[in-house]
């Protein structure tokens, strides 16, 4: 468990977003390491951390230690991060 996380109920896609997964193709998933995910997107493996507790990224417990991340879940989150910045 990752130091002063808890656990917490998954939470429930909206309804725009479920309709998005429910018609996708199936394929095999990619996970990627919190080492991985923070360099991806130039941030720490300790921001990744308080993502992943928030909720903002998908993540998955693999061993007793070993955490990885969706990376359609990291892209969702780079693409939102990166969108220009308009005045």
């Amino acid at each position: 468990m990752v130091r002063g996380v808890t656990r917490r109920a998954p939470t429930r896609l909206p309804p725009e977003d479920r309709r998005h997964h429910a018609h996708s193709s199936p394929g095999p998933r990619t996970f990627v390491s919190v080492q991985d995910a923070a360099n991806r997107l130039a941030v720490s493996t300790k921001t990744i951390r308080r993502w992943i507790a928030s909720g903002d990224l998908d993540a998955r417990r693999v061993g007793p230690r070993l955490i990885r991340i969706d990376a359609a879940s990291l892209d969702r989150l780079g693409r939102a991060l990166s969108a220009p910045h308009t005045r």
